[in-house]
């Protein structure tokens, strides 16, 4: 592989001896880069780029968001992904912030100030971005989407992970609520979440587990497709 570096694009040229007439020219913003995997008869090429995830913690009080927004678009980073919340008080934050490699270096300088500035307890993790967890694990997987809602009580949340963990299912996201009920008062426990199941376990066979666990513990539940459409 050959490669020539501008300021601001970098020149790439794969020739592999051992693949007929496979050449790849390409033309690249910095901070990218090219993953080659052979997989026979056929080559992959997956774009990658850099990445910083950004964790952050404490007292929430107006212009947290502002300040380390505001700070990343400064050094040239882009905010690709986020989740945000405030728990009990606290303000809770993580960010996936792409960009050139000097841009995501600049950005991890100048968080301390920010974060002693905000009063943020502030972690940071270098990772990739694109072709996550391999093409392989995509296709080998099944994504559904997983609603509970039930009067609250302890050890909702691990008895259904604890059952999908047992049968090899990952979980992507998961959000959870207590409410109350409008009437009564009493509280309700949701809880929602994309999980994805291996192609081995059918639909059906899930559900059935899904269900007998609902009422052992009195939750109500709907599993359906990511599309929103019941399996």
């Amino acid at each position: 592989m050959a490669s020539l570096q501008s300021d601001s694009v970098i020149y790439v040229l794969i020739i592999i001896a051992d693949a007929k007439h496979f050449f790849v020219y390409s033309r690249i913003p910095r901070g990218f880069f090219f993953v080659v995997t052979r997989s026979a008869p056929w080559f992959r090429i997956s774009a990658m780029r850099d990445g910083l995830i950004l964790s952050a913690i404490g007292k929430d009080h107006p212009g947290i968001v502002d300040r380390l927004t505001g700070l990343i678009f400064e050094k040239g980073g882009n905010v690709e992904d986020s989740r945000m919340a405030i728990l009990g008080g606290e303000f809770t934050l993580m960010i996936l912030v792409t960009g050139p490699a000097e841009s995501l270096t600049s950005v991890e300088k100048e968080l301390n100030d920010a974060a002693e500035e905000l009063e943020l307890t502030v972690q940071c993790r270098r990772t990739h971005v694109g072709n996550e967890g391999g093409e392989d694990a995509h296709e080998s997987r099944l994504s559904y989407c997983l609603n509970i809602v039930s009067m609250d009580h302890p050890g909702i949340v691990h008895r259904v992970t604890n059952l999908l963990a047992q049968q090899g299912v990952n979980v992507a996201t998961l959000d959870t609520h207590l409410g109350h009920a409008p009437t009564t008062g009493t509280p309700v426990f949701s809880l929602n979440m994309e999980i994805q199941a291996p192609t081995q376990i059918s639909f059906e066979e899930l559900q059935k587990r899904l269900e007998l666990l609902a009422e052992a513990e009195n939750l109500d539940l709907e599993l359906r497709e990511q599309d929103g459409s019941l399996a």
